[in-house]
């Protein structure tokens, strides 16, 4: 299955801090206006709550090894992050912030060049592990 850009796969939530966590996986870039994208990108995202809610929280995405191990990882970062009752949107430029946050991320978090090269060692089965590393830090209301 090939996804046009902007189209994403969407983990399943995740609960940390008592909060869903779900993480958007684009396979060719985050812009709908791409189609050849050369990266893929990654997007954590604070689910709706029956609230608007804002979170400092820590992140950090990984690629695994077929072990389970870390093979390819970014520094780690913090931002905060907005939840409204099933609201969401598109990812946006880094910082910026809207009604149904699209989350915090990397729009090019690893090249699908550097992804074929290092094939052997992060992909089992053409398929592709990513672990997500969350720590809340600070809860807004």
């Amino acid at each position: 299955m090939t996804l046009p850009g902007g189209e994403r796969i969407t983990s399943e939530p995740f609960d940390v801090g008592g909060r869903d966590w779900p993480v958007d996986y684009y396979p060719n870039g985050p812009y709908a206006f791409r189609d050849d994208s050369d990266s893929i990108a990654l997007y954590l995202r604070l689910a709706g709550s029956h609230k608007k809610e804002r979170v400092r929280a820590a992140y950090k995405f990984s690629l695994l090894d077929p072990a389970g191990n870390a093979a390819y990882e970014l520094p780690k970062e913090t931002a905060i992050f907005t939840a409204a009752a099933h609201v969401y949107g598109v990812p946006q430029c880094e910082g910026e912030e809207a009604a149904g946050d699209p989350g915090r991320g990397y729009a090019c978090f690893i090249t699908k060049e550097e992804l074929r090269r290092r094939g052997k060692s992060l992909l089992r089965e053409d398929t592709l592990a990513i672990r997500c590393d969350v720590v809340v830090a600070e809860e807004k209301n």
